[in-house]
């Protein structure tokens, strides 16, 4: 088989490939939509006949006052009873009775006593449409279905009928659709709970039962729309436009191959000339790796060197870490001071307030005793305020007193302080001085040796990366060309 019958197969197979990947993506995508779409759409049609069953049992009541009578309506007995002044809240209560279920609602409303008997099964008929899809029932928090499309199963009980878990389902759940296999066929259930306008013992639900293939059935039409049209327009096209472009790449393909046996001649040519070079490249890496090595030996003498100004810069540095804890306390106590100032400030302005209001009973006072008529009991008041205000000065006295005497002791401990800073600064200055007579010493050996070592590196690295470099091109380079000539051939064919 020639290359370019091979060469158009492959690309048709991986064009064909992208096309079946992408309609088995964008096929799942619109599938799932709209099967989400469905199952929406039949749970809330459940819900709105779930609704308007809600609405015709509130009406019941209305109805059977009237003088002509729906056929659901049993019998109906309805009593005024004047002046009664409350009303009793209305029951119902569901019976089975013969083939059918009845319903009696009974209660007092507005003075007037209701007790009316349905055929409950009737009513449902009468209130909500058939269902378009699957059948309809009614099902009580006991188990027993009040109402079945299927006359014959109004009455059973869904626990006796293997339909225990979906019995469970509904009860938990109280609104939403669920899935289970029954007699060999799978079944979607939708159901939501009746809210009943009369008290109860029991809560009810409305169902909708419809078989998966119903459900779906529009997912069938539109997955055969997809295999009969859509997929085999897009494989046509998707195969046209794959051999057009292998049409295009075959004949670039058979010019390309004569350009690359004419390289691999050229190539081979080169390599030799590349390994005598390599080889004498390789001796001068030697040579240098060797210098390279005396110089560490030097370079570790004054390692030892190092670690001696090591220890002195240690011996520094704790001692600028004491004399920073020095510097924070003093800073404390600082604050502390400003603090105490901030106080006597305060009491300062309370015995200023004192003497103004000692002046102003002064003043008072010799008001008073200037009168002819003295008011003693006026005097005897302003002497009393001027012996509290004595007492609160005197206090204020001794308040002043010890936050003074604080500060002293403050202000004595920062000095205290400033003389260990002092200390531990001079013991900090001359280890500093020992360091960089180290450092001095360390210094003018290693700029003798760094140029040397500097350049002896430098050298030895490139050297070292250019024989590497040059030794893995080369073995590229033979792998590449043998694999050229390999395909010049088999493109020849």
């Amino acid at each position: 088989m020639s290359f370019k019958i091979r060469y158009t197969l492959f690309i048709l197979l991986i064009f064909g490939l992208i096309s079946l990947v992408s309609f088995y993506f964008i096929y799942n995508t619109f599938a799932r939509d709209v099967r989400d779409e469905t199952l929406s759409h039949l749970q809330s049609t459940v819900e709105i006949s779930s609704k308007a069953l809600e609405r015709a049992l509130e009406s019941v009541l209305i109805v059977a006052t009237a003088k002509t009578k729906p056929e659901w309506v049993i019998n109906s007995s309805i009593l005024e009873i004047p002046g009664y002044g409350s009303t009793v809240e209305p029951e119902i209560e569901f019976s089975k009775e013969e083939e059918t279920i009845t319903a009696r609602i009974f209660g007092i409303v507005n003075d007037m006593k209701y007790d009316v008997t349905i055929d409950f099964v009737k009513f449902v008929d009468a209130m909500i449409a058939k269902p378009r899809h699957g059948y309809y029932y009614i099902v009580s928090s006991d188990g027993f279905t009040l109402y079945h499309t299927f006359k014959e199963r109004v009455g059973m009980n869904l626990r006796d009928v293997d339909l225990e878990d979906l019995f469970d389902h509904i009860m938990k759940e109280r609104k939403g659709w669920y899935r289970y296999d029954y007699g060999g066929e799978s079944i979607f259930v939708f159901f939501d709970k009746i809210d009943l306008p009369f008290k109860s013992d029991k809560e009810i639900f409305l169902a909708n039962a419809i078989l998966e293939d119903t459900v779906f059935s529009s997912l069938k039409k539109i997955k055969n729309f997809f295999l009969v049209i859509i997929l085999p327009i897009s494989l046509v096209v998707t195969l046209i436009g794959a051999y057009l472009i292998s049409s295009m790449g075959v004949n670039k393909i058979q010019f390309q191959t004569e350009s690359i046996a004419n390289f691999t001649k050229s190539v081979a040519t080169a390599l030799s000339n590349l390994f005598v070079s390599s080889s004498e490249i390789q001796k001068a890496a030697e040579n240098t790796a060797l210098s390279s090595s005396n110089l560490s030996e030097l370079v570790q003498n004054f390692a030892a060197s190092a670690e001696e100004g090591k220890t002195e810069v240690n011996h520094s540095l704790d001692l600028m870490n004491s004399f920073l804890e020095h510097v924070e306390r003093a800073n404390d106590i600082i604050k502390e001071t400003v603090e105490l100032m901030d106080s006597l400030n305060e009491l300062n302005e309370k015995i200023t307030d004192l003497s103004d209001v000692i002046s102003i009973l002064a003043i008072n006072a010799s008001i008073e005793s200037s009168k002819e008529n003295i008011d003693r009991e006026g005097i005897m008041k302003i002497a009393d305020h001027i012996a509290k205000i004595a007492s609160d000065a005197k206090e204020t006295a001794k308040i002043s007193k010890k936050t003074i005497r604080l500060v002293q002791e403050k202000i004595s401990k920062v000095f205290e302080m400033s003389r260990s800073i002092e200390e531990e600064v001079a013991s900090a200055r001359s280890a500093m001085k020992n360091i960089l007579q180290v450092i001095d010493s360390l210094t003018e050996g290693i700029m003798k040796l760094q140029g040397l070592s500097e350049s002896l590196a430098a050298v030895s690295q490139e050297t070292n990366a250019g024989v590497e470099e040059m030794v893995s091109s080369l073995e590229k380079i033979r792998e590449e060309v043998s694999e050229l000539e390999r395909m010049s051939k088999k493109l020849k064919l």
